[in-house]
């Protein structure tokens, strides 16, 4: 399931990751070579004539990529990329995508502790490889049957883009190395059994050096004694040399077979075809990775449809090759509702706090008006007390329990205030701000006044 909003920045990731590309990882550049008639690099190495060849709706004709300057001196061939070192997937497993982001086309779920070959790392994403090489798809366009190896294909034009699903939108991002012309490459399955090779795509194993990406925080550094070359070399011949090839295995027999006849070239390709519903499996899971990431963002998850989506892909993973995955995203989705579940419980004991606070001050209200009979009928209360200042005039204030509680004013004019003066009065209106009633008088009556609210009178009721 793609989320449309995802749409801009995957785009964004992805043709930055290829337009930079991590240090030799031999990224295709522009030199204007023809597009299937320059001389092919080796399958384990990327083409770069800078122009592929994906089977758009359309006609099928070359797409151009993100490329470098013609003149940046490029040759017909890259060196052939070499892994960096090798790390294990850590428990629960780690999948690998398109892209070095989490919203990335899945295309292969690696069991915890089995190997991986890295070729690079950036920004916490590991760039790797897989014993016997990743599935993939190929427009059948661009691929032949091989004389005599059933199963094996060969590639016939130069820049042919694998992508994680068949298909040709931009979300479906390909990898960054792409076959050249002369690749062998061993078949999965086709789109449609039915229709013609060069009307549909293929899914095949794809070659070493074509690699996804992983989170670097799901790996785990191979203990010193272990010799990680060693360890890859005698994953790849397992595959290879089986009772049935797998992986890569099928096309480099193949390969040896016809350079034993004389009409070798070179190839690479994975292993055997994945078992019944695991393609089914794989798309369920990325389905449900994709609701995960919703519902993680709601405020109230619905995590009985997260449960329910990755029993669908355990229902189809017929083999159990996706029995860690799931098991680890239902772990994850457990411990998310236990924090959701934890969240709501602190807010529900705020709340309880807060309509406590609330029904003692109303307890202590009613306190108050019981001892007083007034509480809360006024703004303010006391005794009028009048200053007369040197200028002649008068300035007032509430007086209650021995304290100063305000300076009386009546902008209005309703009021004459000195009729109350000496009187216990109740006064409603509204306190002014900012202003400073000392103002403009002289020392006495600003002293009267001193740090005083002023109130603008608007009614006043005699209390005796």
């Amino acid at each position: 399931m793609f989320d449309p909003l995802r749409l801009a920045p995957l785009a964004c990731v992805a043709l930055v990751a290829l337009a930079a590309g991590p240090a030799g990882s031999g990224l295709l550049t522009a030199n204007a070579a023809p597009q299937d008639g320059g001389t092919p690099a080796p399958a384990d190495r990327p083409a770069t004539d800078g122009s592929s060849q994906d089977g758009e709706t359309g006609g099928g004709e070359p797409v151009t990529s993100p490329a470098s300057d013609s003149s940046s001196g490029a040759t017909d061939e890259a060196p052939g990329r070499q892994p960096q070192r090798f790390v294990r997937a850590r428990s629960g497993g780690v999948t690998v995508r398109n892209l070095a982001d989490v919203h990335g086309v899945p295309l292969a779920d690696v069991r915890s502790d089995e190997l991986l070959a890295v070729y690079s790392e950036t920004a916490g994403w590991l760039e790797v490889d897989v014993p016997g090489g990743l599935p993939v798809w190929v427009f059948g366009r661009y691929l032949q049957e091989v004389e005599g190896s059933p199963g094996v294909l060969e590639v016939t034009r130069n820049n042919v883009n694998m992508r994680p699903r068949p298909g040709s939108d931009v979300n479906n991002f390909p990898l960054m190395v792409r076959l050249v012309a002369g690749d062998q490459v061993a078949v999965i399955a086709k789109e449609n059994e039915d229709a013609p090779l060069d009307e549909t795509w293929v899914q095949i194993w794809a070659p070493p050096g074509a690699c996804g990406f992983v989170q670097a925080e799901r790996t785990a550094s191979l203990p010193a004694a272990e010799d990680g070359a060693a360890l890859w070399q005698a994953a790849e011949t397992a595959l290879a040399t089986g009772v049935e090839p797998s992986g890569r295995g099928r096309a480099e027999r193949s390969e040896s077979a016809s350079a034993s006849n004389g009409t070798g070239s070179a190839g690479v390709t994975e292993a055997s075809a994945p078992a019944p519903g695991a393609l089914a499996a794989r798309e369920a899971l990325a389905a449900a990775d994709d609701r995960f990431e919703i519902e993680r963002e709601r405020e109230r998850p619905d995590f009985e449809f997260l449960r329910d989506a990755y029993g669908r892909v355990s229902a189809l993973d017929a083999d159990g090759a996706l029995s860690e995955v799931v098991a680890n995203k239902l772990e994850t989705v457990e411990a998310l509702e236990e924090v959701w579940r934890t969240r709501v419980l602190l807010e529900e004991q705020r709340v309880e706090r807060q309509r406590e606070l609330a029904r003692r001050q109303r307890e202590e209200w009613e306190r108050l008006r019981e001892r007083d009979p007034f509480y809360g009928h006024f703004a303010v209360r006391g005794l009028l007390q009048s200053y007369q200042g040197t200028d002649g005039v008068a300035s007032y204030r509430i007086v209650r329990g021995g304290q100063a509680r305000a300076v009386v004013q009546c902008a209005s004019g309703r009021y004459e205030l000195e009729l109350f003066v000496g009187r216990e009065i109740g006064l409603d209106g509204g306190f002014r701000v900012g202003t400073d009633a000392a103002a403009g008088l002289d020392l006495g009556a600003a002293e009267f006044v001193a740090d005083l609210p002023t109130i603008d009178v608007t009614s006043i009721e005699i209390l005796e």
